[in-house]
């Protein structure tokens, strides 16, 4: 019985020093700057390609921001971002091969390029979005778009003329779908 319970705790032990080695191992991936107190930006990433979970906290610090060619042609087939970001770069993910993306809610503004260069060809856009640069989602082959309501869109940010089918719309929130790859009908 007291082999078991020794056990046991050597097992918690093991486990709980195994979760914490990893948790460091992920954060020697990044290079951050402080924007805040308690706030980062990721300026740079330095870890292996195909899927990345980018942690909510690193070094003690708030992720609100990915930084201008952050991730630039890494090899990343998936990304998970943490709730807290705020704000992606320019060229934050170019020349990468994501084919899928959930942007978090709390993201206001995507900079110029941001995921140009992927294989993404479905994209939830959240309602606080204000900002959309120029080529931002250029060279993917998005045929199906959820988009909230009076979100400003650079005229190039996407191929197939997405912007200008929006605006014509009024801007209206819902899911644009593309047909034939000529034309786009909101749903």
């Amino acid at each position: 019985m007291v082999k078991k319970i020794y056990l046991i705790m050597f097992l918690i032990f093991f486990m709980s020093c195994t979760v914490h080695t990893q948790r460091q191992n992920t954060e020697q991936y990044y290079q951050i700057e402080r924007i805040s107190d308690n706030q980062a930006c990721i300026t740079r990433y330095l870890g292996p390609s195909g899927d990345v979970r980018i942690p909510h906290v690193i070094q003690g610090m708030t992720i609100t921001a990915i930084g201008d060619e952050a991730f630039l042609g890494k090899e990343i087939t998936k990304i998970t971002f943490p709730q807290s970001l705020r704000i992606i770069g320019t060229q934050a993910f170019k020349d990468n091969r994501l084919a899928e993306i959930n942007i978090p809610v709390n993201v206001t503004s995507i900079g110029i390029g941001a995921f140009r260069n992927n294989r993404i060809n479905q994209i939830r856009i959240p309602f606080n979005i204000k900002v959309i640069e120029s080529e931002t989602f250029r060279g993917n082959p998005i045929n199906k778009i959820i988009i909230g309501s009076n979100v400003n869109i650079a005229i190039d940010a996407f191929d197939n003329r997405f912007a200008s089918v929006y605006i014509h719309f009024g801007k209206k929130a819902g899911t644009y779908t593309l047909i034939n790859n000529m034309a786009w009908r909101l749903d």
